[in-house]
């Protein structure tokens, strides 16, 4: 018999994928239902939405000239009349779909953009990253501590789990000559996943890459270190993952991280 506990973690869980309308029907329910009766997650889901609002409004639109579209036109050679072929038939046929497709790969692409081309990332750009980040799957939800409660986070690992991509939302600037650093932690051993800074808007899109496979790591967490990084953590948390619940209700192995809470 499930929990409400376990409900609870299951479905803020299923949150990310329900935003982007990628789950099937009956999760899509099962997410609704728990939404009519968990003001918790009604205000985590708000969370989301703005944070993937905010992500597609981060790449400036340009307006194409208006000879432009007639340019187009004219250069179109005249074409018979022709059935449509089927993929078109289907695009047609299952709008919502398409849609909920699109935008799982439009996050991924913005976090490409981010990474590679705005240096947000603390880390140089890496070899391959654009074609094994579109074969990512969510792994762990992270969320703000009392020091910044409204920062979320996702970490998505890809399809070899030594690599994978930290997204962050609404981390506050830290001071200067600081950054953040990413935690993984196993059996009271913690190993660093790389600092990162953040934009003026506090969004982040971090790539992790690991000698061993990520999804070894129950327990996560978000420092606030020197820019140079530490080789433990030395500075404020700021985030922790939430889906490995214990006993308590925190996350598993958050007693013994030694990570310090106060400011």
């Amino acid at each position: 018999m499930i929990t409400g506990k376990e409900e609870h973690a299951k479905m803020s869980h299923l949150l990310p994928s329900y935003v982007t309308g990628g789950l099937d029907p009956n999760e899509t329910a099962a997410v609704k239902r728990h939404l009519r009766r968990c003001s918790q997650c009604r205000s985590l889901l708000a969370e989301y939405r703005s944070a993937f609002d905010a992500i597609g409004m981060s790449v400036p639109l340009r307006e194409p000239p208006p000879s432009l579209r007639q340019h187009i036109i004219d250069s179109l050679p005249a074409q018979p009349p022709y059935r449509l072929p089927s993929p078109i038939r289907f695009i047609l046929d299952h709008p919502r779909a398409v849609i909920a497709a699109s935008l799982s790969v439009l996050f991924l692409l913005l976090g490409s953009i981010w990474l590679n081309v705005s240096g947000i990332s603390g880390s140089p750009a890496l070899p391959g990253v654009r074609s094994e980040r579109a074969a990512e799957d969510i792994l762990a939800v992270m969320s703000g501590t009392a020091v910044a409660p409204r920062a979320r986070a996702i970490i998505a690992v890809g399809s070899d789990e030594t690599s994978g991509t930290l997204y962050a939302f609404g981390l506050p600037t830290p001071p200067a000559g600081y950054a953040y650093q990413l935690w993984l932690q196993k059996d009271g051993v913690r190993r660093s996943g790389g600092v990162f800074r953040v934009t003026p808007e506090g969004h982040a899109v971090h790539r992790i890459r690991l000698p061993v496979p990520i999804t070894d790591f129950p327990s996560f967490g978000i420092t606030v270190e020197p820019e140079s990084g530490s080789l433990d953590p030395t500075g404020s948390k700021v985030m922790e993952n939430d889906l490995q619940g214990n006993e308590t209700g925190r996350p598993a192995g958050v007693e013994e991280t030694g990570f310090r809470t106060d400011l």
